[in-house]
C-alpha cells in the first residue's frame, strides 16, 4: 500500500490527510456515532485516490486531532435549548460526530486530456472548502500553500481550476444524455453493477461505503459548505456535485472508462452573450471577485486555453485559471 500524504498546516495546525486515512483512524468512532460500517473490522485500504501525482480523484481533509469536545468556541448554548436543539448542537459543533473533525477538504483529479500538452501534468482543483462551523482561522491559506507544495512534490507541473458561479451558465444546454437512457438500460445497467459489486466484496477485504456510509460522507461534507447571506444560510455547492465527487473518490476503478477524445472549444473575437468572455461570463466573474482574488495572492492567473484550446472543462464558459509549479 502506498503511503499516504501528511502535513499540519502552519497557522491552524490541522492534519492534511487523504479521506480514506481520516476514516480508517476514526471508524470505532464513526460506526459508533452513526450506527453504520466504516470499515472497522477491514483495515485495508485501496491505493485509488491517492494524493501521488496521478489521475485519480483524491479528496484530502484538514482535521482538527485536539482532545477537546467542540469544533468550535462559538457554538450556541447548550443550557438554553431544549432537547431536539441539544441533539442538533452536539450534531453541528461536538466531535462526538467524528466528520465534525474535518474543518476544510479538498477535491482534486489529474487534469491532462489529448489537447493539453505533452510535457504537462496536470492536476484539477475541482473544490476547496472551510468549514463555516469552526473557530480555526486560515484553513484556505493552509490548505492552498499544502496543495501547492504537495501538488510539486509528487510531480505535477500545473494547476488548473474553473470559478463556478450562477452566472455563467445561463444560455447553455445541459447533459442530458444520462436522462435520455432508456430506463430498462439504466436498470440492467445497475443490477450489473449491483452483482459485481456483492461479488468483489465477497473476494475483498478493502472497505468500501455503502451506500449509507456514502450519504452520511456526502451530507457532511456538503454541510460544510454552507454560509450565511444577511443571516440567511445558503449552499455554495449543490449536495448532488458533492456525492458525485465521493462516489468516484471511493469507487474509481469502476468509473475509468476509455479517454474521451476531446476538440477545442471554437472562440470568437466578439464571443456571444453566453460564450466565453461574453456578457455572462463577465457577469460570473465579477460576481467571485473576492474568491478570484484568493486565488491570485497565491500565484493563480485567469487563462481562457484552459476552457477552449485544452478544453478541461464542460461547455460552460466559468472562468479559468492556472497555476504553474
Amino acid at each position: 500500500m502506498k503511503k499516504a500524504y501528511c502535513t499540519y498546516g502552519s497557522r491552524t495546525g490541522l492534519r492534511c490527510m487523504d479521506l480514506r486515512d481520516f476514516i480508517s483512524d476514526y471508524a470505532i468512532e464513526l460506526e459508533n456515532y452513526y450506527g453504520v460500517d466504516f470499515g472497522e473490522d477491514k483495515r485495508g485500504l485501496s491505493d485509488f485516490g491517492r494524493f501521488d501525482g496521478g489521475e485519480q480523484p483524491c479528496i484530502i481533509c484538514f482535521v482538527d486531532e485536539e482532545d477537546r469536545r467542540f469544533v468550535s468556541t462559538n457554538r450556541p448554548a447548550l443550557r438554553r435549548a431544549g432537547r431536539k436543539r441539544r441533539q442538533k448542537i452536539i450534531h453541528r459543533y461536538s466531535y462526538e460526530n467524528p466528520m465534525n473533525r474535518i474543518h476544510g477538504y479538498v477535491f482534486v483529479e489529474g487534469g491532462n486530456n489529448n489537447l493539453t500538452p505533452e510535457d504537462k501534468n496536470i492536476l484539477s482543483l475541482s473544490l476547496i472548502c472551510s468549514s463555516t462551523f469552526t473557530d480555526k482561522r486560515g484553513i484556505g491559506s493552509d490548505m492552498m500553500e499544502i496543495l501547492l507544495d504537495g501538488a510539486k512534490e509528487v510531480g505535477f507541473t500545473d494547476i488548473i481550476l474553473e470559478v463556478a458561479n450562477e452566472f455563467s451558465g445561463k444560455g447553455q444546454e445541459s447533459d442530458e444524455e444520462q436522462a435520455e437512457q432508456p430506463e430498462e438500460e439504466q436498470a440492467e445497467q445497475s443490477e450489473e453493477e449491483s452483482d459485481d459489486e456483492e461479488s468483489d466484496d465477497d473476494e475483498d477485504e478493502v472497505w468500501f461505503p455503502d451506500e449509507d456510509a456514502l450519504e452520511i460522507i456526502s451530507h457532511e461534507l456538503w454541510r460544510k459548505t454552507m454560509r450565511f447571506k444577511d443571516d440567511t444560510p445558503y449552499y455554495n455547492v449543490d449536495k448532488d456535485y458533492i456525492s458525485q465527487h465521493v462516489e468516484e473518490y471511493f469507487y474509481y476503478q469502476d468509473y475509468e472508462q476509455e479517454e474521451e477524445e476531446k476538440e477545442p472549444i471554437d472562440v470568437m473575437d466578439e464571443p456571444d452573450d453566453n460564450e466565453y468572455g461574453g456578457f455572462w461570463y463577465r457577469k460570473g466573474y465579477k460576481s467571485q471577485e473576492g474568491l478570484i482574488g484568493f486565488y491570485k495572492k497565491f500565484g493563480f492567473v485567469d487563462e481562457p486555453k484552459v476552457h477552449h484550446e485544452w478544453n478541461c472543462y464542460s461547455c460552460v464558459p466559468f472562468p479559468t485559471m492556472i497555476r504553474s509549479l
